[in-house]
Formats: C-alpha cells, sequence, structure tokens
C-alpha cells in the first residue's frame, strides 16, 4: 500500500476550518469523523502469482479475491498491475499512469497467514494510489467499477497476501485441485480430507466461484465468438480439454487416446453429435485423423488459429503476444462451457468451464480421477490402502458418459443402449445407419476447422 502523501495540495478538507494551531487531537477527530464508512471501499485487484497464466489470473486469483470483497463488504475493482507476467501485453495493455487520491487507506488485518477483515482500528489515513497501464482486464471483460481518480475508501492487498496468503493458505479459497494437505496447523482445505471424495470437495468451491462469475464476469463479444458458434450449430456438444504441454504441481500429463472411447462412445449414443477439442498440442488433429475412427473425427472441431505447440513449455510462454494468448484460452473457456458435457484432467481452464456453466459439475468426468472413491494420484501418499488409480477407470467412465447422454438425449439414448445390449450389437465407423452423421459432420467442418 503505498504511503500516504506528504504534499500539503492533498491534505484532507477541513470544513469545520480549525487553525494550524489548534489542537492537533480536534484535528484528527474531525477527519475520523469525515471518513468513508468501510461499506463504501473499494478492493483494488491487482495480484496474482509470478507463474499464472490467463485461467489462473482470471479464474482463480481474481474469483478469490473478489470472494474475499463479498465477505467484507467490499466493492471489487479489476485493474491487474504490469507486474502479471504472462497475461499483460505492453502493445496491448500500456497506458499512461493514474493517480487516485483516496480518502481512506486500509490495510487488511492478518489471521494465520491469511488476510482478514479490513483494519479500520487505526487513524485514518490518506493517500495517493496510482496504478498503470489499461489493467488488462478490461481487454476481456466489462469493468466491474468506474474508477476515475478519486476514490472514498481503497484497500488493496500485497502481492505477498495475495500468494500464498489467499491462494495457498485461505480455507474459503476456490482451487482448480489439490494443492496439498493441510500444514503448519493451517486448515486451508487445499485437499480433500481422508474418505472425502474429490466431487465433494470441489462442489462448494464450484459453487462459490459459479456466484462470482455470473455475478462480475462479462465477456467481450471477441471471447463469445466459439460459445456463439456452438449455439448456432445446435444438436449435442462434447467439450474435451486436453493440456499437452506442462503440467505442474504433481498432476499427470494426460495422452490423447486416453479420451478416444469416451468421444467414440459420445458420438454413437448423442443426437447430432459434435466435439469441441481445447488443446494447446498442436500435433492433436493429425492424430486424431490417423487413428481415430472416420466418424468421430468429423465431429471433432478445434478454435481456429489458435497458438498450439509441439513442446512441453506452456503456450503463454512461447507466443510473443500475451493479448493473444489471453483470447486463445478465454474464447477456449466460454467454447467449452457452452458444452453438454466435459471431459478433462486437473486444469485450471476446466474449472473455469465449470465456474462459467455449474450444471457441468455433474455433467463432466475428470480423467485423473480415481472413478469417485475419493482419492486422486496426487493426495494417495496420506491415504496407506486407499483404492487408487492414475485415471478414471474405462468401463466406469463410459457407464457415467452414457448416464450424462441419456439426460440430455434419452429417447435417442434409450434406443442406442437398448440396441446395444442385445438387440443389434454396436455401431461401427463404416455402419451404414450413421452416414448421415458423417455427412453432417463433413458440413460442420465447412464451418469450423474440423480435427
Amino acid at each position: 500500500m503505498p504511503r500516504p502523501s506528504q504534499d500539503k495540495d492533498h491534505e484532507p478538507a477541513n470544513p469545520l476550518r480549525i487553525p494550524a494551531q489548534a489542537d492537533a487531537s480536534l484535528a484528527l477527530a474531525q477527519r475520523d469523523a469525515d471518513a468513508a464508512p468501510i461499506d463504501q471501499c473499494v478492493l483494488h485487484i491487482a495480484w496474482s502469482d509470478r507463474w499464472a497464466g490467463a485461467t489462473t489470473v482470471f479464474f482463480l486469483y481474481v474469483v478469490n479475491q473478489i470472494i474475499y470483497a463479498d465477505m467484507h463488504g467490499l466493492k471489487p475493482w479489476v485493474h491487474l498491475a504490469a507486474g502479471n507476467t504472462w497475461v499483460y501485453d505492453a502493445t496491448v495493455h500500456r497506458g499512461e499512469p493514474r493517480h487516485l487520491e483516496v480518502d481512506r487507506c486500509l490495510e487488511p488485518s492478518v489471521e494465520k497467514s491469511v488476510p482478514g477483515a479490513p483494519d479500520a482500528s487505526g487513524p485514518v489515513r490518506r493517500c495517493r494510489h496510482s496504478v498503470y497501464g489499461s489493467g488488462v482486464w478490461g481487454s476481456y471483460f466489462e469493468e466491474t467499477l468506474n474508477v476515475v481518480s478519486h476514490l472514498p475508501c481503497m484497500l488493496s492487498l500485497a502481492r505477498r497476501q495475495v500468494y500464498p496468503g489467499v491462494h495457498r493458505n485461505a480455507p474459503w479459497a476456490v482451487r482448480a485441485w489439490p494443492y496439498s494437505s493441510d500444514a503448519g496447523g493451517l486448515q486451508t482445505r487445499g485437499a480433500p480430507q481422508r474418505n472425502e471424495t474429490l466431487m465433494k470437495w470441489y462442489a462448494p468451491q464450484r459453487a462459490a466461484a459459479h456466484a462470482v462469475v455470473s455475478r462480475y464476469f462479462r465477456p467481450r463479444p471477441l471471447i463469445l465468438t466459439l460459445a456463439e458458434r456452438i449455439r448456432a450449430t445446435g444438436g449435442t456438444w462434447l467439450g474435451v480439454h486436453f493440456r499437452a504441454s506442462d503440467k505442474a504441481a504433481g498432476r499427470r500429463r494426460l495422452v490423447l487416446d486416453a479420451f478416444r472411447p469416451y468421444v467414440e462412445r459420445f458420438v454413437e449414443l448423442a443426437h447430432d453429435p459434435h466435439v469441441l477439442l481445447a488443446t494447446d498440442d498442436q500435433a492433436a488433429a493429425a492424430q486424431i485423423r490417423a487413428r481415430w475412427s472416420s466418424r468421430a473425427a468429423s465431429r471433432v472441431v478445434l478454435q481456429e488459429g489458435a497458438f498450439r505447440t509441439n513442446t512441453t513449455s506452456a503456450v503463454f510462454k512461447l507466443t510473443p503476444s500475451r493479448h493473444k494468448t489471453n483470447v486463445d484460452v478465454l474464447t477456449d473457456i466460454y467454447g467449452l462451457a457452452s458444452c453438454s458435457v466435459l471431459l478433462h484432467g486437473f486444469s485450471a481452464v476446466s474449472e473455469a468451464a465449470i465456474y462459467v456453466n455449474l450444471e457441468l459439475h455433474e455433467r463432466s468426468i475428470n480423467l485423473e480421477d480415481d472413478g469417485g472413491r475419493g482419492r486422486t494420484a496426487l493426495n494417495a501418499a496420506e491415504a496407506p490402502g486407499a483404492s487408487v488409480g492414475a485415471v478414471t477407470a474405462e468401463g466406469e467412465g463410459l457407464a457415467r458418459l452414457e448416464a450424462m447422454v441419456a439426460g440430455i438425449e434419452p429417447r435417442r439414448a434409450e434406443a442406442e443402449l437398448a440396441r446395444r445390449q442385445g438387440r443389434g450389437g454396436t455401431h461401427t465407423g463404416n455402419d451404414p445407419g450413421m452416414e448421415g452423421d458423417g455427412g453432417e459432420g463433413q458440413r460442420e467442418r465447412g464451418r469450423s476447422r474440423g480435427a
């Protein structure tokens, strides 16, 4: 938090015109009486951690700081600092510095390494708060608050208070995957507890994040191109998020073929099926054409023109345009959120899609979960003797997928299931009964880039 200005031009107004030689305590009492109440305070959201890419910045750090604001009756204002290296683009987000005159500058209290309620116990402190550039957020979402040059009251969390303070330590923070067990006496809720399923652990976090995203996230039109295309196309959509580059924090790097049985089954069961593949893998489209059935491959579309790589480095570290990678990943997120079913591993992108469309909490399959038995590869060591699988058991996962599709397209799915269970076997890629679907898939490839 900037120190209060010593410039006399920025001293508070003195409506009682107390002489300079008057009792200083009287002047202080007048400043306290004129101070803005806490419920008029703005929380300036400026920071993430130094490793965070766009999805983590927007859908974890911003969401968690808005949750903090709502907890304490603050008004969130997202204006990200240029120090958020992997989302700030100097070409797009540069701007003249602004200096805000703030009548009352607050700091958070600290409770067990987690930022607590704003501390309003001390004397009123004025300050000049400087911000630089466009703030990043407004390039992709409508502003949460219109801030010009003056604020009655403001608080801003320092970077160390945001990380690890909120992100790692706060028990109320939302998380994209299990980070760690509680340590050092902190009840962080950073991972499922013993005998707690992953879905149960995720449920309150996703609901809290969805409430924030529904209220404050208003994406610009350039972010909604895939979502609009999905709505215009119609049919039943399966979203697949496949991250082939870096996956830190103990997460398992999945292979593309792990998704293949689910996509093939979805195409069999769903009416007018389409598959949106959100991926950073440059080779994914060619691999699908070479190894998946023509029926499934013809149904797969990808975002046109998105930057992808054939390395294990994060895409946002490879492209010179942070703005483009921001647009690419946000476009994928809102496209995935428009799908009826979601396949994914541990990822901030898939969690963000669920934050946008909370129905996907019940209609998603995490291939890094152990099939709902409560443990994952990330925390297996904490539960000796627990039943652990590296990924969801395929048979169980396919049964769950069938149930999801049945809930979306009951008549079509029920007929297909009955036929497969004893009246006609299973469709193959050359089944004449599916030729109409293949034709529709070819037409779809004319509208979107196919696999």
